[in-house]
């Protein structure tokens, strides 16, 4: 068997040898189109990746404007409607009125309901902490610290119906206590 340079050492040189043209052109276009194909490749896997971060953006928008509802129409809404505490434990049929008992209740099953997407904002920010390398890391602890001085403006309001001639006398250990037992009852609602 001979090679196609043998070949074409023994061919006159003005002639052509159309098979090692073929063969020269078929190498020069599979190249190109592999440098294309890369290209290609490259391309999409931006293109994917953008729309990862788009559609976990959009996400996270979602869910943190359905917090935003939840604590602003939920639970910082003064307004309460018997049908929030009506079905409440221990609570007596008979009653007119609500009581603080009632509002405490109220209150935590829209607290309940806001923690709840709370949760699944927590899932969405770790996924973009991971992603974006802590970005929203700022965001979040902001977020945390409005939740926990809202948790405790609403401690305080019922502590405040529930005691009204207490007397603060150390600010700080009473925002302490609120934050410990704010803890402990957030950790039992998480389980």
């Amino acid at each position: 068997m001979t090679s196609h340079l043998a070949v074409a050492a023994t061919q006159p040189v003005g002639s052509v040898d159309w098979a090692i043209l073929a063969s020269w052109v078929y190498a020069v276009a599979t190249l190109v189109l592999a440098v294309a194909a890369m290209r290609g490749v490259s391309a999409w896997r931006k293109q994917l990746h953008g729309h990862t971060d788009y559609q976990l953006a959009r996400q996270i928008l979602k869910t943190v404007l359905q917090l935003r509802d939840r604590l602003q129409y939920g639970v910082r809404n003064p307004w309460m409607f018997a049908a929030e505490y009506a079905n409440r434990p221990g609570r007596d049929p008979n009653a007119v009125t609500s009581d603080v008992d009632d509002r405490a209740w109220a209150y935590q099953q829209r607290w309940n309901r806001a923690e709840e997407t709370y949760r699944e904002l927590e899932v969405l920010l770790f996924e973009a902490e991971a992603v974006w390398e802590g970005v929203l890391v700022d965001a979040r602890q902001k977020l945390d610290t409005c939740r926990m001085d809202l948790m405790l403006a609403v401690r305080r309001h019922l502590d405040d119906e529930r005691h009204p001639q207490r007397e603060i006398t150390d600010p700080d250990a009473d925002r302490k206590n609120h934050e410990m037992v704010s803890w402990q009852q957030s950790r039992r609602v998480s389980k």
